[in-house]
């Protein structure tokens, strides 16, 4: 029985050695299975996945490895690939962790493309395992990325209009465009600023114009003087600059800005105010003043001369010209006139003269002046009429108060007859006592 027993256990150890042993060698079989796809090669650039970027910047290239095997990888490598050039090789132990059964883990490795030609780059990831690779034909994935070239960027500037010559202010407007070539799909930031010559000011309506690839952006510009009289034609810069991570790109344009030479005259007049008599002759001196910004000349006239002769007045300028004056220049014209002998406006009313002063290299543009005349005494012959009804008033006066000084008296006499005689100390009469 223990003979028996014995030689029963004996068995059930060795069949149980044999199970031992057959699971011993199917754990040593057991082999991970690494594998990769073009999906799991990504680039990113400041922490943004891209496919292209400028040479010479910083990318990181992630890789994603999946185990799909039973088995543990805790030595695989991966090596990174640019065509037939050798990237990096990232070592287990060094930038790889292990990959458990059935798991995945990430790998990166910082690129710096400073050295490379720009162009599509066919980059290829290569994963192995020393244990060994149940399927290694799915351990390499190819991606492309793509070094574009620098941006590149060109400046157009037109002038669009100008102020009108008789304007108060000289000013110019501007339409540009920014052209933006060179940079694939990447967004860049285009930075733009404007100067201009002394005594003018100039300003744009963006300073910073966004491109999300290649094309063009619109902006506008106007430009002032400070100056009433500008001297030259002033110089419009615009400058465009465009700078990043591996790129730097700027163009600049310079124009000449136009405008018209501002039309201004004035009329000016040291004593515009004068007193004549009806029927005398008054002069006025005129002095005709540039006030633009160019050489001109410029007609006057009466303006209501027709008016004022048909009421009798007569009216004459020396002469209507003043020819070539320069800017701030002057010259002088003499009106002369004479008020008619019978005038029907009293002296309160005064009688205006109207000239116009005219550009002759710009009709458009007119100036008017008044001058004010007083006549003196106004109409003869109501002052007369006035005259008389003063002597009239006068002598109404005089009567009114002989009347009223005649009737006083006789009020007077009237009460002194009325009233009882004073007495005296003796008692007779004040006029008794007198006499005696």
């Amino acid at each position: 029985m223990r003979t028996a027993s014995s030689f029963t256990m004996a068995c059930l150890l060795l069949l149980a050695g044999s199970g031992a042993l057959s699971d011993g060698a199917n754990a040593a079989e057991a082999l991970p299975d690494l594998y990769l796809a073009p999906e799991d090669i990504a680039f990113h650039l400041y922490d943004e996945r891209t496919e292209s970027c400028y040479r010479g910047q910083l990318v990181v290239v992630e890789v994603t490895v999946h185990n799909a095997g039973p088995g543990n990888s805790s030595a695989a490598s991966l090596s990174i690939y640019d065509g037939g050039t050798l990237l990096a090789e990232l070592l287990a132990g060094q930038s790889m962790d292990g990959t458990g059964p059935y798991n995945y883990s990430v790998r990166e490795y910082v690129w710096n493309t400073s050295a490379l030609p720009e162009g599509e780059h066919e980059i290829r990831v290569e994963a192995s395992d020393p244990a060994g690779d149940a399927h290694p034909a799915d351990n390499v994935a190819v991606t492309s990325f793509t070094l574009v070239p620098p941006p590149e960027l060109s400046i157009d500037l037109v002038q669009t209009s100008q102020s009108p010559p008789y304007a108060s202010s000289i000013s110019a407007q501007f339409r540009g465009e920014v052209r933006l070539d060179g940079c694939g799909n990447l967004t860049v930031q285009v930075g733009l600023s404007s100067r201009i010559d002394r005594y003018w000011s100039c300003n744009i309506d963006h300073t910073w114009l966004t491109f999300d690839g290649p094309g063009t952006r619109a902006f506008n510009i106007s430009a002032q003087s400070y100056s009433s009289n500008p001297a030259g034609l002033p110089r419009l810069t615009v400058e465009a600059v465009a700078s990043g991570e591996g790129y730097h790109a700027s163009a600049s344009i310079s124009v000449n800005v136009s405008f018209a030479p501002r039309i201004s005259v004035g009329l000016e007049c040291d004593v515009p105010y004068k007193e004549v008599p009806p029927g005398g002759t008054v002069k006025y001196t005129i002095s005709v003043v540039n006030r633009g910004s160019t050489t001109d000349s410029f007609d006057v006239e009466i303006q209501n001369r027709e008016e004022l002769e048909a009421l009798g007045w007569n009216l004459t300028l020396n002469r209507t010209r003043v020819a070539d004056l320069p800017p701030n220049g002057h010259g002088n014209i003499t009106l002369t006139a004479r008020v008619p002998e019978e005038w029907t406006l009293w002296k309160s009313a005064p009688v205006a003269v109207s000239l116009n002063g005219r550009s002759t290299s710009n009709g458009s543009f007119r100036q008017s002046f008044p001058i004010f005349i007083y006549v003196k005494g106004g109409n003869p012959v109501l002052a007369g009429a006035l005259l008389a009804v003063l002597i009239a008033v006068v002598a109404s006066l005089a009567v009114a108060g002989w009347v009223l000084g005649k009737r006083a008296r006789r009020r007077r006499q009237a009460s002194a007859a009325e009233a009882p005689p004073e007495e005296g100390v003796l008692g007779l009469p004040l006029k008794e006592l007198g006499r005696k």
